[in-house]
């Protein structure tokens, strides 16, 4: 078994490595969006020198005042949007420092959770060491030992007789007309039919002798429902004596941990709760400060996208491509050299576009897969599977599906639905008081899984053949 607590430890490592690429690959792009937009305003400059050059077309057609105007409105929106992306960065950095400091505050306090747990746990071992000498605890586990064996040799029996039912009822099944007839009642006191249809129902009762077969085959089934009955009966009443045992020990558990213990053990967990909360908020606040930080670095925001639509549209004018085909009229080489100029600048800017999208794809990926963790990490704290008495089967290598997630492999779905199944809950000596009050792995959130295992252990009986295996071990009565 793989103690749970190794397992966050893998996840929050991973968690760290994909921020830290996330840093990085924000402020490659973030550099690169800056070099876009210096080449917008050294092309804008560029067309304000040929527009200077041929200052009377230029001045005529409003081009250097449209490039001016352009310029100082384009430099204010990025001004404005640098200004953005560093408060986002602030937002973002707090909120990373926040959860740090939480995150170190939870592993202090499951630290004291820890040692408390194991004080519990040794007041339920003594619990049970003591409650073996008394005779009227020893008198009702007797009993549920009793019906235990009862139980299990009913339900087995059940299940024998249910399976030579299925098999030694399967002709009866088979024959349409002996069917027929058994739906119908036919031959009990329900059987209503009259007339014709019951004089049909003789004809065809007595062609297949259906008395004989009738009453052979209400066997079969009755046999196999009092044995499901019984073992239903026996089942309730373990799990009635089974109750009382667990009881027993809990208020014996109670009884020698003393009120410090449990108050403390209950406080902890409380303020555990709390801080998970917490924890859930600063995630959401982290998904939020991340999603909107890629789309200024991908160059996405609304900010980063006017000022491109403002120099794509301007350049779009028809006076601007006047200007640039009345240039290459002239016999001027001057003019020429700058319209060159002009279009190496607008290739420059193509090829960034170009290099920045397998950038922004792999960024998009990122911020995904780290928002998942950070809520896979938040989860698995909320459901306490990080908890002292949580463990993982060793047929499952987490390290491996963890990094399937990573790679996009399985989804965050698959990859806790693999995690849950394989999760258990150790059988400890302080169980039956933990259940009685409400802690975990008792509580509401492991309703579905270990508490319905719990349950199983507790409610059906000892597993194991002796009775006094339960104080040897310590485990589950």
């Amino acid at each position: 078994m793989r103690a749970g607590r190794e397992t966050l430890t893998s996840i929050e490592r991973a968690l760290q490595e994909l921020t830290e690429q996330e840093v990085v690959l924000q402020r490659e792009l973030e550099q690169s969006n800056r070099k876009r937009a210096e080449l917008f305003a050294k092309r804008l400059e560029a067309l304000r020198s040929l527009a200077v050059f041929r200052a009377r077309d230029a001045l005529a057609d409003g081009v250097i005042d449209e490039a001016d105007d352009l310029s100082d409105q384009v430099r204010a929106m990025l001004q404005a949007r640098n200004t953005t992306i560093l408060q986002l960065g602030d937002r973002k950095k707090k909120a990373e420092a926040g959860r740090d400091d939480l995150v170190d505050q939870l592993d202090l306090l499951n630290a004291e959770i820890a040692e408390l747990e194991d004080r519990l746990d040794k007041a339920g071992a003594a619990a049970r060491t003591a409650l073996e000498t008394d005779p009227e605890f020893r008198s009702i586990a007797d009993q549920r030992d009793a019906l235990a064996d009862m139980h299990q040799k009913a339900k087995a029996k059940a299940d024998q007789v249910a399976a030579d039912e299925t098999a030694k009822g399967a002709p009866y099944r088979a024959d349409p007309l002996f069917m027929y007839l058994w739906n119908r009642a036919y031959g009990s006191s329900s059987y209503r039919s009259t007339g014709l249809i019951r004089y049909l129902d003789d004809w065809v009762a007595g062609l297949i002798r259906y008395p004989e077969a009738r009453a052979n085959y209400a066997m079969l089934t009755e046999i196999s429902t009092r044995l499901r009955g019984h073992a239903a009966d026996l089942e309730k009443q373990l799990a009635a004596h089974s109750s009382r045992v667990s009881e027993r020990i809990a208020v014996k558990t109670r009884e020698i941990a003393g009120s410090d213990v449990l108050g403390a053990l209950k406080s902890a967990r409380d303020r555990q709760s709390q801080m998970n909360g917490e924890l859930d908020a600063i995630t959401s606040e982290l998904a939020e400060t991340g999603s909107q930080l890629k789309l200024y670095a991908k160059g996405e925001d609304p900010s980063f996208q006017t000022a491109v639509e403002s120099y794509a549209s301007f350049l779009e004018k028809q006076s601007l491509v006047k200007l640039m085909s009345d240039a290459f009229k002239t016999r001027t080489g001057e003019d020429d050299r700058m319209v060159r100029e002009l279009q190496g600048v607008e290739q420059e800017i193509k090829d960034f576009q170009n290099s920045n999208a397998s950038m922004q794809q792999r960024l998009d990926r990122l911020v995904q897969k780290k928002q998942e963790l950070a809520k896979v990490s938040s989860r698995f704290r909320r459901y306490h599977y990080d908890d002292i008495g949580s463990v993982f089967d060793d047929d499952l290598d987490l390290d491996d599906i963890l990094k399937s997630l990573l790679r996009g492999a399985i989804t965050v779905a698959e990859y806790w639905a693999r995690t849950r199944r394989h999760q258990h809950w150790r059988d400890r000596p302080g169980d039956p008081w933990r259940q009685e009050a409400n802690l975990p792995p008792f509580d509401w959130w492991s309703a579905s899984s270990s508490r319905g295992r719990y349950a199983d252990r507790m409610g059906r009986g000892s597993r194991r053949a002796g009775r006094r295996s339960d104080f040897d071990t310590g485990g589950a009565f």
